[in-house]
């Protein structure tokens, strides 16, 4: 076993814009700065890996009163395709996918954000 076996080949990353809710954006930034050791980028990419893996593709209700904006992000190539694939297997955007992966993120971390 070699020192770097735990480290993942570098690949070409794709710069992508998607809509992002603000709110769970929000708690993306939340989660970078005060639980993990990693960037938003890295978590929205983590998202994506997961969603691709398990493919719980499940639709959620999104708050009228919360916005969405446009957020620039670098996604390996590898999930850029997966994504795309995604996306015409549901026959739902890229966009809508990429918020459904965090959501599905979101949901998983909900300890952090649950209110008394």
């Amino acid at each position: 076993m070699k020192a770097t076996d735990g480290f993942s080949k570098r690949e070409n990353v794709i710069r992508r814009s998607y809509d992002i809710s603000e709110k769970m954006y929000t708690q993306l930034e939340f989660l970078s700065k005060n639980i993990y050791n990693a960037s938003v980028n890295k978590l929205v990419c983590a998202a994506i890996k997961h969603l691709v893996e398990t493919e719980n593709v499940c639709l959620f209700i999104v708050e009228k009163s919360d916005s969405a904006s446009k957020r620039t992000f670098a996604i390996p190539e590898s999930l850029v395709v997966s994504l795309d694939r995604l996306s015409n297997k549901y026959d739902i955007g890229t966009s809508k996918l990429v918020n459904i992966a965090v959501h599905n993120l979101l949901k998983e971390e909900s300890e952090f954000f649950e209110t008394p």
